[in-house]
């Protein structure tokens, strides 16, 4: 961070590490030595990028104490796709054993929708949504969101009487959730595979919403 900040204007900058996959991975390897110093770990400054040998032995395997429920309810308001990608490697080791790969976890995703949905024609390729090779159409989405009624409350409350998780590509703007009708929540899909203005999706579900409760 300290790097990349002698390289920015005075003005407020946000910095994507994404599209360069060597700053991503220094990203994430420098955050996890900051966490391990801080349960008083000795971890070196320099980093080594290596392959694991297969007779490697593990020296620690962590446990999360907290249940699914509390990891994914932050994980929606926030956007989190480093954890949602790590539930889909979780899912994929549980069904096809690790290492993980990209095929595993595609292969997750088709058996997981063919199973519970029947689906023809949809495609998911990992765990955030952030693949353009991803296929999903707003009926299938309405048919998923039915079956996750239950757990509707994991969702934010993105406006009054609207629970919904939003997705964004550079053209490509989306939302999906619940509606408040009385006492019934309502499931719906926005999908616009164009450029929109910032938040349009919010007004085009507060009309929605509007439109149920007059």
């Amino acid at each position: 961070a300290l790097e990349l900040g002698k390289t920015a204007s005075t003005q407020k900058t946000r910095f994507n590490t994404g599209p360069d996959a060597k700053i991503s991975q220094r990203y994430f390897a420098e955050l996890l030595a900051a966490f391990m110093r801080q349960q008083n770990m000795i971890v070196k400054n320099k980093l080594v990028w290596e392959s694991v040998e297969p007779n490697w032995v593990v020296d620690y395997a962590h446990s999360n104490s907290m249940t699914l429920i509390e990891i994914i309810r932050p994980m929606m308001k926030y956007s989190t796709n480093f954890i949602a990608n790590q539930l889909a490697l979780v899912m994929a080791a549980d069904l096809y054993g690790a290492p993980v790969d990209e095929q595993k976890v595609k292969r997750l995703f088709e058996t997981k929708m063919s199973e519970s949905f029947n689906w023809t024609g949809a495609l998911i390729e990992e765990g955030a949504g952030l693949s353009r090779n991803n296929r999903l159409s707003t009926e299938q989405l309405i048919e998923l969101l039915q079956a996750f009624k239950p757990w509707k409350d994991l969702l934010p409350e993105i406006e009054t009487g609207i629970l919904a998780k939003s997705g964004s590509l550079i053209g490509v703007s989306t939302l999906a959730g619940y509606i408040q009708q009385e006492q019934n929540w309502l499931p719906f899909a926005l999908m616009m595979n164009e450029k929109a203005p910032y938040r349009y999706r919010n007004k085009v579900a507060r009309q929605l919403h509007k439109h149920l409760n007059r």
